[in-house]
C-alpha cells in the first residue's frame, strides 16, 4: 500500500477501469475518419458516435437540449459565451457573473469587455454565496447572460440553480452553468440550464473530451471553424475513442450517483472535525450549502508554507494561495470571500473521490497531525 493519499479530485481523477477498458478497445478498431462518407468503417462510426451523443442526453434526462463534444470544460465555456455575444442577431451587451468565477469564464468576460460587453460582477458574501436580489435587481432587458457557476471548484459553493434559473427566463435572459464540479457528482435537474459543461477527467475519465450541452434553442457562432463538423457548431475530426469512453463515463456516475454522494459526505464530516481536533482551523462555506466532495480549510495558527512542505511528500492537495515577494497571497476567489486578510492565504483544498477509502483518509491525518505537530 502506497504512502502516498490522493485528495485532489477536485482537480483530476484516475481514470475508470471500464472507461480505460472502453477507450482501449475503441483505438484498437474505430480508427476510420467518421467525416469520410465515401466509407462504410466511416460511416459506422459515424452512426455509434450519433447514438452514443442521444444516449448521453437521454442518460441525463435531457428534453430540449443538445450538445457538442469538445476538448473540455474551457474549451466548452469560451464557445458557449464567446459565441453568444458575437451572434450577428444578438444585440445585447450586458453579461452577469461574479468574481468567484473559474478563470475559464473570469478570464473569458475579462476579454469580451474590450469588445464592448458591459460585465457586471455580483459580489460574494464570506461563503461564497450570492445576493438573489442583487442578481434580480441586475438583470434588465440588456442582459444576455447570467453565467453562474453549480459548484465552486474552490470552496464547494452551491448556488441556487433553480432561483437563478427563474430570475433568468423571467427576463428572457441565457443561463449558462459552469457544472464541471456538479454533473456525476450532485443531483440537480439540468433543464434548468440553458447551458451546462462536462469534463470528463473530473468525473473519472480521459483528459481531452467534454462537452457543451445547450438548449437547442440558443443561437452561438462556433469557436472553432472548418469542415462542418457537428452540425457547424465544432469543427474538427470527432476524437472517437474519447466519445465513447465518455458514454461509458456519464452511464457510470449516474448509475452510481447517490451512493457515492452519501459515502463522500460521510468522509467529508469525519476528516474537517478530526482536523478541528488538532488546531484551529476555519472550512471554507461550512455554514453554507456546499458540495461534500470539497474541503477548503484554513490553517489558522500553522506557517502555511511550512504545512504545505511537510505534507507535498504524502498527500496530493491544492492551494490557491500563491508566494510573492515573500507573502502568501490567497486567490482571487478566495479574496472575493472578503475574509480576514491574515488568514485567507492560509489555505489548503483537500477534495474527495467515490474511491477514498477511509484508511487513506487515517493516514492523511495521521501526516497531518505529525505535521502540525512539528509546526507548533
Amino acid at each position: 500500500m502506497s504512502d502516498y493519499i490522493y485528495l485532489d479530485y477536485a482537480a483530476s481523477t484516475p481514470v475508470d477501469m471500464e472507461v480505460l477498458d472502453t477507450l482501449q478497445a475503441s483505438f484498437a478498431k474505430d480508427f476510420a475518419n467518421p467525416s469520410n462518407g465515401d466509407s462504410i468503417e466511416s460511416n459506422r462510426i459515424l452512426t455509434k458516435i450519433e447514438q452514443t451523443k442521444s444516449n448521453i442526453l437521454q442518460k441525463l434526462k435531457l428534453h430540449s437540449h443538445d450538445l457538442i463534444f469538445t476538448s473540455g470544460a474551457t474549451e466548452s465555456l469560451n464557445t458557449i459565451i464567446k459565441g453568444i455575444f458575437n451572434h450577428p442577431e444578438n444585440r445585447k451587451t450586458r453579461i452577469i457573473t461574479s468574481h468567484t468565477e473559474h478563470s475559464a469564464v473570469y478570464e473569458v468576460c475579462k476579454e469580451l469587455e474590450s469588445y464592448g460587453a458591459e460585465i457586471y460582477y455580483l459580489k460574494n458574501d464570506s461563503l461564497g454565496n450570492i445576493d438573489l436580489k442583487e442578481l434580480e435587481e441586475a438583470t434588465n432587458e440588456n442582459t444576455l447572460a447570467i453565467v453562474l457557476m453549480a459548484v465552486n471548484n474552490e470552496t464547494g459553493i452551491i448556488h441556487p440553480m433553480e432561483a437563478i434559473s427563474k430570475i433568468a427566463h423571467q427576463n428572457n435572459t441565457y443561463y449558462i452553468c459552469d457544472t464541471t464540479q456538479a454533473i456525476g457528482k450532485i443531483p440537480f435537474d439540468i433543464n434548468l440550464l440553458d447551458a451546462a459543461i462536462v469534463s470528463a477527467h473530473k468525473i473519472y475519465g480521459p483528459k481531452g473530451i467534454g462537452a457543451l450541452i445547450f438548449n437547442k434553442k440558443m443561437k452561438f457562432t462556433p469557436m472553432i471553424h472548418g469542415g462542418g463538423h457537428q452540425d457547424h457548431r465544432r469543427a474538427g475530426t470527432l476524437f472517437s475513442p474519447l466519445i465513447f469512453a465518455f458514454e461509458k463515463v456519464i452511464e457510470k456516475r449516474v448509475i452510481h450517483l447517490e451512493n457515492d454522494l452519501q459515502k463522500v459526505k460521510d468522509f467529508q464530516h469525519y476528516f474537517e472535525n478530526e482536523i478541528k481536533k488538532m488546531t484551529s482551523i476555519m472550512v471554507i462555506g461550512e455554514e453554507g450549502y456546499r458540495s461534500p466532495y470539497i474541503s477548503n480549510i484554513i490553517f489558522k495558527d500553522i506557517d502555511i508554507q511550512q504545512l504545505k512542505l511537510k505534507l507535498k511528500d504524502h498527500i496530493a492537495f491544492s492551494s490557491g494561495s500563491a508566494c510573492k515577494d515573500k507573502l502568501v497571497q490567497a486567490s482571487r476567489i478566495i479574496r472575493s470571500l472578503n475574509l480576514d486578510p491574515t488568514i485567507s492565504a492560509k489555505t489548503i483544498r483537500f477534495s474527495y473521490g467515490h474511491n477514498t477509502t477511509q484508511e487513506e483518509l487515517d493516514q492523511a491525518l495521521n501526516h497531518i497531525k505529525e505535521a502540525i505537530n512539528n509546526l507548533k
